[in-house]
C-alpha cells in the first residue's frame, strides 16, 4: 500500500502546506535509495572519482578505508524530477542521500508522494545571536 504523504512530511512542514500553502519554505528533500548502488562494487569504486587527493589520503592514513556508498552522488534523475515539479534545487549531500530545495509550502505534499522520496524537512532557519550570549571563549 502506498505511504501516506503525510506521514513524509515533518510536522511543520505539513502544517505550512495547508495553514499557508503559498509560503516559500527551504526543505530537505530525503531519497529512498541510491540506484547506482545495484551495480554493486563496481559503482561505489567509481565513487573514487567524486573524492579529492587529498580525502583518499586521508582515508588511507586511517586505515584504508576506500569509497563507501555516501561517496556516490545523489541520483540525478531524483534532482530533474524535482526540478520539473517545481523545486529549486538549492544543493544536494551525497552524505544525506538529499537535496535541499526551494518550494511553495504545498508543493511538499506533491513531492512527499513520489516514490523515490523517503521524506521532507524544513531546513532549520539560524537566528542571530545577541551580543550578550557570545562566548568570550573562557571557561
Amino acid at each position: 500500500a502506498p505511504v501516506a504523504a503525510d506521514s513524509r512530511l515533518s510536522p511543520g512542514l505539513a502544517r505550512l502546506s495547508t495553514a499557508d500553502p503559498g509560503k516559500r519554505v527551504v526543505a530537505w528533500v530525503y531519497f529512498t535509495d541510491r540506484p547506482e548502488v545495484k551495480q554493486g562494487p563496481v559503482a561505489i569504486e567509481a565513487a573514487r572519482t567524486y573524492l579529492s587527493q587529498r580525502s583518499l589520503e586521508r582515508r588511507q592514513r586511517r586505515g584504508g578505508l576506500g569509497p563507501v556508498v555516501a561517496d556516490l552522488p545523489v541520483h540525478a534523475p531524483y534532482l530533474r524530477a524535482l526540478e520539473a515539479r517545481g523545486a529549486r534545487v538549492r544543493g544536494p549531500s551525497r552524505w544525506l542521500n538529499a537535496a535541499s530545495v526551494e518550494i511553495p509550502a504545498r508543493l511538499a505534499i506533491e513531492l512527499a508522494r513520489l516514490p523515490f522520496v523517503a521524506r521532507l524537512e524544513l531546513v532549520p532557519r539560524g537566528r542571530p545571536m545577541r551580543s550578550s550570549t557570545v562566548s568570550t571563549g573562557k571557561w
